[in-house]
């Protein structure tokens, strides 16, 4: 399997700058397509095993409750802790 990387360099010595936009569009087009094919594939197997899985139903019982407001501030206190291990990197 290719990798993006590869991909993308062979895409600028075959075209040149204008290859970034050529490999752009295939690796998001790539990307959304794998996601789609495997969202249809597994949903059923992923919906009965969180069913059955005590972490999945407590973290789905908080997201319900709480609403989309604890998922923002989960992703952003990880924003936050990359920032500060970048900043102390650093020095």
């Amino acid at each position: 399997m290719v990798s993006h990387t590869t991909t993308v360099t062979l895409c600028g010595f075959a075209y040149g700058t204008n290859g970034f936009y050529l490999a752009l569009g295939g690796s998001v087009l790539g990307a959304a397509v794998a996601f789609v094919v495997l969202r249809f594939m597994f949903s059923k197997r992923l919906r009965k095993w969180s069913a059955t899985n005590d972490k999945w139903t407590a973290l789905e019982t908080v997201v319900v409750g709480v609403g989309s407001g604890f998922v923002r501030v989960e992703v952003f206190t990880r924003v936050i802790w990359f920032f500060r291990k970048l900043r102390v990197s650093r020095w």
